[in-house]
């Protein structure tokens, strides 16, 4: 899936050396499940009150959602290997130089 860069995003880019091998994060209370979007299986659930954590597998890669319970019928969710999709505001994302860690954006 492609994702683009807001203008503040780029203006931030411009001029510096970035790395070709970059590690795209974004926060678990940042992702959220959408009628389309990203897939993936989800592994765990686990119910913390007001709000679900889910442990996705999303293409081999652990991803965790926190979403309110207000926000999904939990009892859908509930156990592991169901089908969802997911996706955050790019805005939101952060990016890190692979090898040094260091964040670039």
């Amino acid at each position: 899936k492609e994702f683009d860069l807001t203008a503040e995003q780029n203006a931030k880019l411009k001029g510096q050396n970035v790395p070709s091998d970059i590690v795209l994060g974004v926060r678990p209370v940042h992702v959220s499940l959408a009628n389309e979007g990203i897939e993936a299986t989800v592994d765990v659930t686990e119910l913390m009150g007001s709000e679900l954590h889910l442990h996705l597998d999303s293409n081999g890669k652990d991803v965790v959602a926190v979403v309110p319970t207000t926000e999904v019928d939990v009892d859908s969710l509930h156990g592991s290997h169901k089908t969802v999709h997911y996706t955050f505001k790019p805005e939101l994302m952060h990016i890190f130089d692979r090898t040094t860690e260091k964040n670039i954006i």
